[in-house]
């Protein structure tokens, strides 16, 4: 593709129709918000619950006056402690007027005002919570969604694919009062929609909530949260990013509305409470994919590990598909008070073979964790320790304070034994996984005036054990700085630069030797209007040292935002030029998607990548949503490997959903 069709491309997306910023506001502050939460974790799937939560409440903001703590608790980035001194605030000075009265509470800053408001309104109409709990009311949501690469991949020209080349993803959600039920079915490019008898994927939900001692029952799919996620969570956000301070010691539930495979659990649940009490109790049995070995001496069959999300494309991975057959049963007891929270979790797993750990086999395996938290004065503290059949114990304690308005600490501290094992644990760590790290985080929140807010964070952490990519006990730590700022309520910018330490192997002729390799990553973005237009404009770079390695890389893109014909038709677009030497170098961009789904390309090599999406609402109750991104490389031929390897140096996806909401 010739330099001059690039620039064409770029004038385009300047020079465009009419925008309307202040209609697109809500909408960009969302796509801030994923953002953030994605940018840090790009090869991790970001929870559909949460998606689709957030979703919901900016459709519906609830009435920031009269919700509830356990209602603003399903936004992800407000504490026990800030819920709280936005009560007292509230109780202090009366009902708000204004959101802006956000900026006279303790510990709200820029960047957690600019989060907030698209999920609350001041005005009592808006409380799409107590509206729901009064009303009965039947809805309806019908998502079809269909995608595929216009480029054929090598699995298909070899004829290994056992499906079609496109995805397919079919949801309805219908409710009724306190009601709801789920059906969710998908298919991944190459995956048969039906195969042997058997759907590619699916997955349902019958869900009730109640006012009174049953708070909640859901038979089907479900995912749970217990304290800080030790030994049960389905939570993929346990983990550093610019947000600083998080919390995550609250018993969750939720049915499952996501394809992601197995993070979810089959069978029934149930939520109970009284006055300070609440308890969780719940059973599920369901297959999971694993790579299943054969003890020939013993005459055993033993697994090690389950997959979640595996793909199912091929015979061979067809293979692993539901090898393993799991029953779970457990619950969790918590007492809270006005200052002082407590819980005890635990599970007990069996399945049809036998499990591997630490070279011993066992046919059953249970974990059991103590969570505690509260408030005092204005510090808030957590800590969850726990054990597992083989009494492997790890742990992890922290907190936050608000010193004043303008500055706040966070402290994280965890000792995850290098043997400890949990089937569901997900916990705050270097790596995810609650075991084999020990380490300490310190983060702070600084505003030194009320237009620029300064976000750090750095974690010093050890591995006891090899790691997957250092075969020796090693170390490491990782620094980022984050500042953003507003001028006269149009003009954002943000700038970032994040600095990482860790060990990798390096295979020689010989023998294979550990080294520490360097990453620093920095951005610099910038959002304005012009004219109506919502531009942002995006400067990222890179550089990787291993040895005599040593890499620089560099991305630039532009986005335009926009709407025509009232509010009917909304539009976004991108382009952007990228030049690493290597993957070691990639660069990752949160990316628009359609309603529903997200997007956290990599990119590496040289190329230039364009993305378009469009939505279409018309007079009924349908909305048409369509994206279409290329990428066009310069120094390759030969686009990815394996069975999604393409011949040529182009590569674009084009992907179309309809929605029905009644």
């Amino acid at each position: 593709m010739k330099v001059h069709v690039h620039v064409l491309w770029l004038f385009l997306l300047i020079c465009c129709c009419k925008s309307g910023y202040g209609q697109e506001q809500l909408t960009n502050q969302l796509s801030d918000l994923i953002e953030t939460l994605q940018e840090d974790f790009p090869e991790l799937q970001m929870e559909q619950e949460m998606l689709d939560e957030l979703h919901a409440m900016a459709e519906h903001p609830m009435n920031i006056n009269t919700s509830t703590k356990e209602a603003l608790k399903r936004l992800p980035f407000l504490t026990d402690r800030l819920i709280e001194n936005l009560h007292y605030y509230i109780y202090q000075f009366g009902p708000m007027i204004s959101l802006y009265e956000l900026k006279g509470v303790e510990g709200f800053d820029q960047n957690l005002i600019k989060n907030t408001i698209p999920f609350v309104s001041v005005k009592e109409e808006a409380s799409f919570f107590k509206e729901r709990n009064q009303k009965a009311r039947l809805g309806n949501e019908i998502l079809f969604r269909s995608a595929g690469t216009l480029q054929r991949t090598l699995g298909f020209e070899n004829k290994e694919a056992l499906g079609s080349p496109g995805s397919c993803l079919i949801r309805n959600k219908l409710s009724y009062g306190k009601y709801t039920w789920m059906l969710v079915s998908e298919k991944d490019p190459g995956e048969a929609f039906i195969y042997n008898k058997k759907p590619a994927f699916i997955s349902s939900a019958l869900q009730y909530v109640g006012s009174g001692i049953v708070r909640k029952v859901i038979f089907g799919d479900y995912k749970i949260h217990f304290g800080q996620g030790l030994i049960q969570s389905s939570n993929l956000f346990n983990r550093k990013s610019a947000l600083i301070i998080s919390d995550y010691g609250t018993q969750k539930l939720r049915f499952s509305t996501s394809a992601d495979g197995g993070w979810f659990k089959r069978g029934a649940v149930v939520h109970l409470g009284r006055q300070n009490f609440e308890a969780i109790v719940f059973g599920a049995r369901q297959k999971m994919d694993a790579t299943v070995y054969d003890d020939t001496i013993q005459r055993v069959s033993y697994f090690k590990s389950i997959q979640n999300g595996g793909y199912h494309r091929t015979l061979l991975e067809y293979n692993k598909r539901n090898a393993v057959c799991l029953s779970e049963y457990g619950g969790s007891l918590q007492y809270t008070n006005n200052r002082t929270k407590v819980s005890l979790q635990g599970n007990y797993n069996t399945h049809n073979l036998l499990f591997m750990r630490d070279e011993r086999l066992y046919s059953d395996w249970w974990n059991m964790s103590l969570s505690v938290g509260g408030i005092l004065g204005n510090v808030h503290w957590w800590m969850e320790s726990g054990t597992d059949k083989a009494f492997n114990l790890s742990g992890i304690a922290g907190g936050d304070v608000y010193l004043d308005k303008s500055f706040g600490l966070s402290v994280v501290g965890r000792y995850l034994s290098a043997d400890f094992y949990s089937f569901y644990g997900n916990v705050f760590s270097e790596g995810g996984s609650p075991a084999n790290e020990q380490g300490i985080y310190l983060g702070m929140i600084m505003n030194p005036t009320g237009a620029i807010s300064i976000r750090t964070y750095i974690d010093v952490f050890k591995f006891p054990v090899a790691t997957y990519n250092a075969s020796v006990p090693s170390a490491g730590w990782e620094f980022l700085c984050q500042a953003e700022g507003k001028k006269n309520m149009d003009l954002e910018w943000i700038a970032k630069f994040k600095f990482e330490e860790k060990a990798q192997d390096v295979s020689g002729t010989a023998v294979t030797k550990t080294f520490m390799k360097h990453k620093y990553d920095g951005k610099f973005a910038l959002a304005y209007p012009v004219n109506d237009f919502t531009f942002k404009s995006v400067v990222q770079c890179s550089r990787y040292v291993l040895r005599e390695q040593d890499e620089y890389g560099w991305m630039f893109y532009q986005d335009l935002k926009g709407c025509v014909f009232g509010n009917k038709v909304k539009w976004n677009g991108r382009v952007a030029f990228f030049s690493t030497p290597s993957y070691d170098t990639r660069l990752y961009a949160y990316e628009n998607d359609v309603l529903y789904a997200f997007s956290v390309p990599a990119h590496y090599g040289k190329g230039v990548r364009y993305a378009f999406n469009l939505s279409y609402k018309f007079k009924g109750k349908m909305t048409l949503y369509a994206k279409y991104g290329c990428t066009i490389y310069s120094d390759r031929e030969i686009i990815s490997s394996g069975f999604t390897e393409i011949q040529g140096n182009v590569k674009s996806e084009l992907k179309f959903q309809l929605r029905y909401r009644l």
